[in-house]
């Protein structure tokens, strides 16, 4: 939308002409307008720096095979990306479910070293954590999956409310790692 520049029409009808409330109007019309150009363009600018934001972020996933997830210890509740369903031969939607039931895809080995490492790093304060697993894939074997954490909200007492993180399929080197054994 483009505007112009114009000359306010009160100064050229003058106050005391009888349409000088229309003035007055016209004016009050054209500032708004002009206004909501701006707050437009605004809009515009900052939603294309966010599109720009999540291109990067999803071609930054892309490349290292990256899906994220996000854990609300208050609900108990994680949400995964898209990724992760593919790493394990699932459908979307298949583990946006309580934290219990996606360690009950966890490797039984697996599953006490990983949940006392998460408990500790992430109720001690400590920067973050990193943290190596299977997980049960569709197909009914294993997928090797790193997983790296970190806390991103805390409550008024520092408990921890929110944590953030990446998963990574690390199966191929895994497998690649017992065969060099």
């Amino acid at each position: 939308l483009e505007t112009t520049d114009r000359e306010p029409i009160v100064p050229l009808l003058g106050r005391r002409h009888e349409f000088g409330k229309v003035a007055d109007l016209i004016d009050a019309f054209l500032r708004q307008r002009q206004e909501l150009l701006e707050a437009l363009e605004q809009q515009r600018a900052v939603s294309e720096a966010l599109r720009v934001a999540e291109e990067r972020h999803d071609l930054a996933m892309a490349a290292t095979n990256a899906g994220v997830w996000d854990w609300d210890l208050t609900t108990g509740r994680m949400q995964v990306g898209a990724r992760l369903y593919t790493m394990l031969g699932l459908e979307p939607g298949d583990l946006d479910v309580p934290y219990g039931a996606f360690h009950s895809r966890m490797h039984p080995d697996d599953l006490p070293s990983a949940q006392a490492l998460i408990r500790e790093r992430t109720g001690s304060g400590a920067g973050g954590f990193t943290t190596e697993f299977r997980l049960a894939t569709a197909s009914g074997g294993w997928a090797w999956i790193m997983s790296r954490g970190v806390v991103a909200t805390r409550d008024a007492e520092g408990r921890p409310v929110r944590v953030i993180g990446t998963h990574v399929d690390i199966t191929e080197r895994r497998e690649m790692e017992l065969a060099l054994r």
